[in-house]
């Protein structure tokens, strides 16, 4: 096997793993969106009305969440 086969296959494999990690992160990009959002929504409520309503706010949202997707039965949470 000469360089050039050796890198070609090289950067074959690194070709594949890099689309399988741009695949992965993809797939997590809106769940870490939906994550910062609910947590800047619940640090806003925080800082203007206080815990109390913040976490009252912010735990609706999850349990409406959950309702949600126990409806659509989708099972990977």
């Amino acid at each position: 096997m000469t360089f050039n086969e050796k890198a070609r296959a090289l950067l074959s494999k690194a070709r594949v793993g890099l689309c399988a990690l741009g695949r992965w992160a993809a797939d997590r990009v809106t769940d870490s969106a939906g994550v910062v959002g609910l947590g800047l929504l619940g640090r806003g409520l925080w800082l203007e009305f206080g815990e109390s309503w913040a976490l009252m706010v912010v735990g609706a949202v999850l349990m409406a969440l959950a309702v949600v997707s126990a409806v659509r039965g989708e099972t990977d949470v």
